[in-house]
This record gives C-alpha cells, sequence and structure tokens, in this order.
C-alpha cells in the first residue's frame, strides 16, 4: 500500500463530483442543460466500463480479471514510455474536446 496513499482521496474527490453534477442535474426540469449531458455521458461511461470488465470476466474468467487488474496496477515506472506517452496524449485529446464541446454547446 506504500506510495499509493493518494489514491483515495482521488477516489473520494471523483466521487463528490459525480454526486454533486446529480444533485445539479436532478434539480431542475430536464431540458438537455450541460449538467444533466454530462451526467448522461458519465452514466452511459459508467455502464460501458461495467459491460467491459463483464465481457472480459465471461472471456477470460476471473483469472483473466485478475490479470488485467494486475497490469492496470503495476508500476507507472514499468510501463512501456510509449504507452504511457499515449495513454497521456489521448486524455488531453478527451479533455479539450469536452471542453470545446461544452463551451460551444453554451453559446
Amino acid at each position: 500500500m506504500r506510495g499509493r496513499w493518494w489514491r483515495w482521496p482521488v477516489w473520494l474527490f471523483a466521487a463528490w463530483t459525480v454526486i454533486k453534477i446529480a444533485v445539479r442535474a436532478f434539480s431542475a426540469p430536464w431540458t438537455w442543460t450541460g449538467d444533466q449531458q454530462f451526467f448522461a455521458f458519465l452514466a452511459v461511461a459508467i455502464i460501458l466500463g461495467l459491460a467491459i470488465w463483464a465481457v472480459i470476466w465471461k472471456r477470460e474468467g476471473l483469472a483473466g480479471v485478475k490479470d488485467r487488474l494486475a497490469k492496470m496496477h503495476r508500476p507507472f515506472d514499468a510501463q512501456p514510455k510509449k504507452t504511457v506517452l499515449l495513454n497521456f496524449a489521448i486524455w488531453i485529446a478527451v479533455a479539450i474536446a469536452l471542453v470545446l464541446f461544452f463551451n460551444l454547446k453554451q453559446h
């Protein structure tokens, strides 16, 4: 558990953000405001993530799920540099696309 103390604050912040968005999304009539669109996006993303893990479990069994989780949790330094840079670039592109989408949607 050493070196992973920061995961709990990150998970708490993520949960707090989802709860805050859900409260704002359902506090007004459903007219597809920005908060409502973001809540729908989060719901779809969570459902897809669970579906992916269900498919992995169905195809490879519990051993496959454990193997995938072990690969996800290996130290950052043990991952190939190209993979780290590609993942970073993809998430930066997704973040920029979301910011642009929501800014254009508001105007």
